[in-house]
């Protein structure tokens, strides 16, 4: 085969010197040939990569083919290397900018300007407009996409706009909305999903931080439905075997209760044991490497909530020896909350704040992460920083949260910020007039703070 591709190599070389017209052919044959060689060499497919790309640089797939290649090297920063320089001379690439921001970033403002310069271009590919909703979710910028959910009715807008009202914290309207479009031939597989996911814990509470319920019984017996219909879209898909698996764990650990949490750990230690990685393709490899991530953070809150915290530690690094991405970055997210959460019952304050940041890193937009850290500012007396997290928290709430914006008024209050406090006491009088005892707790407190 080596002896034949040098030959064809040099009759490529010897056409393409007269005659230009076979770029793209030869750019397709080089690119083939590197994905032959991978299993023999490790180092000679990276250059006949480049040199596909060199002869047709429009020509995607060496450049997807070469990301795979430093994906297995973990080596993200060439990946997103090779994503941008594309993109910056082909903006109008939809699946280059969903490649791109499928990586760990802290530089949201490059992701979401990328997805905004192919929506520019393309204002109805629904798919980068759902990656912009999630990006800006992360990154606690969803006042950049509110202006993108249009009323134009299509399955693919309708997604989007449910998928935007999730992360404002409109369950209800979100539900709705992605029933409309569980049906779609494009969307309905997705909308479903996501209907579990609000079904079985609509408020984004975790087991670890409530002894209640995470959901009710009629909504969790609905998740219970969804699972048999997605079983009957992927019954010849194998992965499923392991998904259907884990959506039916966290049915239990919505339950909450002491039987249903030893259910889902028995059904997450038995994942864990089968998820040792085979020879995959990318593809397969990358649900199982999210599939077991989803498992040995499964395990872990289990043990959290049994208190066995030696054991929860032991699978929080788990999973912290993991690479975070786009995908898995709501299991990051939570896997740092627990771990706040145990410093924070050991009263080490400052580790505990360390690793809440660190979710808010992963997803500025998590609720539970601020609260957290107003919690922790708070029994530090850093009323100012508390103030501000339950300000996050308020919003997110959509300002419905009374609780919230009580917590935020007497902070802004002990802060010396009696504007503040007094602004809000009279946004939540105008909702519920006889909430808590605000006159005497805050109010008074704060026009005597009020200078002269």
């Amino acid at each position: 085969a080596s002896q034949y591709f040098e030959k064809a190599k040099q009759f490529y070389f010897d056409v393409n010197s007269h005659n230009k017209k076979f770029l793209s052919d030869a750019s397709t044959f080089f690119n083939t040939y590197a994905n032959f060689c991978l299993s023999t060499d490790k180092e000679k497919p990276v250059e006949y990569y480049l040199k596909s790309i060199e002869l047709d640089s429009r020509n995607s797939e060496p450049i997807f083919n070469l990301i795979s290649y430093y994906k297995t090297r973990n080596d993200h920063e060439k990946c997103i290397e090779l994503c941008t320089n594309y993109l910056n001379k082909y903006p109008d690439d939809y699946k280059m900018a969903l490649e791109l921001t499928n990586f760990e970033t802290t530089d949201y403002s490059l992701y979401i300007d990328t997805l905004i310069q192919v929506l520019e271009i393309h204002p109805h590919f629904h798919r980068i407009l759902v990656r912009l909703i999630e990006i800006c979710a992360e990154a606690g910028k969803l006042d950049k996409v509110e202006k993108r959910i249009i009323n134009d009715k299509s399955p693919g807008m309708i997604f989007c706009e449910a998928l935007y009202c999730m992360y404002c914290g409109n369950w209800n309207k979100a539900l709705s909305l992605f029933r409309v479009v569980q049906n779609d031939n494009k969307w309905g597989v997705n909308a479903k999903i996501k209907i579990f996911r609000i079904l079985i814990n609509p408020t984004r509470n975790f087991i670890w931080f409530t002894d209640e319920p995470l959901s009710n019984e009629m909504q969790l017996h609905e998740a219970n439905e969804i699972i048999e219909e997605l079983s009957v879209v992927f019954k010849d898909e194998p992965f499923f075997v392991i998904e259907k698996k884990l959506m039916q764990a966290e049915i239990h650990l919505s339950n909450n209760t002491a039987n249903s949490i030893s259910k889902a750990e028995s059904i997450f230690f038995s994942i864990i044991e089968q998820s040792k990685l085979r020879q995959q393709t990318q593809v397969e490899s990358d649900i199982l490497e999210i599939q077991l991530i989803a498992s040995l953070l499964g395990y872990a809150k289990c043990m959290l909530k049994k208190d066995n915290i030696k054991q929860a530690n032991i699978f929080i690094d788990k999973v912290l020896q993991f690479k975070p991405s786009h995908e898995t970055n709501p299991f990051f997210e939570e896997t740092y909350l627990m771990r706040a959460k145990i410093f924070q019952n050991e009263k080490n304050f400052d580790a505990a704040h360390h690793f809440a940041f660190f979710a808010l890193s992963k997803n500025m937009s998590s609720r539970r992460a601020w609260e957290m850290c107003a919690e922790i500012s708070r029994q530090n007396s850093m009323y100012a920083e508390a103030a501000n997290a339950y300000m996050h928290c308020w919003k997110l709430s959509g300002e419905t949260d009374l609780d919230s914006a009580y917590d935020y008024a007497f902070c802004s209050m002990k802060a010396d910020r009696p504007d503040d406090a007094i602004e809000m006491c009279r946004t939540m009088q105008n909702i519920d007039f006889n909430y808590k005892d605000l006159k005497n707790t805050i109010l008074i407190p704060s026009y005597k703070k009020l200078k002269p």
